[in-house]
């Protein structure tokens, strides 16, 4: 009849609409092209690591006056009395990690994880035993200039100006580090060891650090360069000291807290308790 209801036709194309949903649906997301590096300023501006800067600043008479084979970090003014002091504690623990002599032992277990670690364009690629050795004691001509925390707009940055070396820092920082969640503070020291690691200078004169954060590109960032294993080393052996991981677990630790993109700062409360740190 010419008005009855062709309902196989419409159920053909019913089917065809729920078919085609379905793929929609079920299609694999698109993935990042392999060239393409994602920064962390992208995503997460306030926690980024920006890079070192005065490269080749010449020194002040009194900077040269005070090479170290260890980090020289005071805490300068525009901090209130309880952020100075707080400030100050965080600076300590850190470098007491830092120049601790199993930073640099843990850190040579690490080299067949990391046996290709970038260090500068003066440097080039070392490994990460070679970082533990930089960090706990830099060979010389390389020494640890005196820097001054203040507080910044920024998350951190270490630079160079009219002579003198500052790690510049945000308050929020200090957030972390009071916090009652033991990862959380040791985030805060990942990114105080990560900003001390800037102060080593590879010229007694003038300022050449010795780890940037990138510098050949996506090989640079590959896996973390020695300013970002600095800081995940001595995170996860924070960690260790409090009980909160033991030592065999040291790898899969490290392992958590870099990705190209930088510092895997947005992870920092994904472990609360007893949380398994991977």
């Amino acid at each position: 009849m010419d008005n009855e209801v062709d309902f196989s036709r419409y159920w053909k194309l019913l089917s065809a609409l729920l078919f085609g949903l379905t793929f929609a649906c079920s299609e694999p997301a698109e993935e990042i092209p392999a060239n393409t590096e994602t920064t962390a300023d992208q995503e997460y501006p306030e926690l980024l690591h920006a890079e070192p800067t005065g490269e080749g600043m010449e020194l002040a008479p009194s900077l040269t006056k005070s090479l170290s084979s260890a980090p020289q970090i005071s805490v300068g003014a525009g901090w209130s009395d309880r952020d100075r002091e707080d400030m100050v504690s965080l600076v300590d623990r850190s470098v007491e990690l830092m120049t601790n002599p199993r930073f640099s032992a843990m850190a040579a277990t690490l080299n067949d994880q990391y046996p290709k670690v970038w260090f500068a364009k003066a440097l080039g690629f070392g490994d990460a035993a070679m970082v533990g050795s930089y960090v706990q004691r830099p060979p010389a001509p390389s020494r640890y200039l005196p820097a001054t925390v203040v507080p910044s707009n920024g998350w951190a940055e270490t630079g160079g100006s009219e002579g003198n070396v500052q790690i510049s820092v945000s308050p929020a920082l200090l957030n972390r580090y009071r916090s009652r969640d033991v990862v959380m503070r040791a985030c805060a020291i990942n990114t105080m060891a990560h900003e001390i690691s800037h102060t080593i200078s590879r010229s007694p004169t003038r300022y050449y650090y010795a780890f940037t954060d990138t510098g050949v590109g996506r090989e640079a960032r590959r896996t973390p360069p020695a300013s970002y294993l600095t800081g995940d080393i001595a995170l996860c052996l924070h960690l260790i000291d409090e009980g909160r991981i033991g030592e065999e677990d040291l790898r899969q630790c490290v392992s958590v807290w870099y990705r190209p993109k930088g510092f895997q700062s947005k992870r920092c409360d994904d472990f609360p308790g007893d949380t398994p740190i991977r």
